[in-house]
């Protein structure tokens, strides 16, 4: 590997966490240096299975360390918006899954292409 490692957060530690750490550790150049939870003991043992050394019970906690590159966000879907912007206000770089469409809502009218050329959008409906 050349370079130094993109060091990687990562926030929440719950089931889907686990997938990222591993796909994560997979990656030559990535180092998973820290994860975040509110549940303190979740946050640890998630640590001790994927080797990472630093854990924090706050976002806010984990930002002030500051050691790190990136963030993967891996909270509840409800979660990811403020979450992602205090680490973008923070300068970091984020990997977010968008959230599922919720249920309440109504989903937008399926695109369909336009035969017009490439003035057409994909968002054209």
């Amino acid at each position: 590997m050349k370079g130094t490692p993109m060091r990687l957060l990562i926030l929440g530690t719950g089931g889907m966490a686990n997938s990222h750490a591993k796909a994560f550790a997979e990656i030559e150049g990535v180092e998973m240096v820290g994860a975040v939870d509110v549940d303190p003991s979740r946050a640890k043992a998630f640590a001790v299975t994927h080797g990472i050394e630093n854990t924090f019970t706050s976002l806010d906690d984990a930002i002030a360390w500051g050691e790190f590159d990136a963030a993967t966000n891996v909270t509840p879907d409800k979660a990811h918006h403020p979450t992602t912007l205090a680490l973008i206000a923070a300068g970091k770089h984020v990997l977010c899954e968008k959230p599922r469409w919720p249920k309440t809502m109504r989903r937008p009218p399926r695109w369909r292409p336009q035969p017009s050329g490439p003035a057409s959008s994909p968002w054209s409906i």
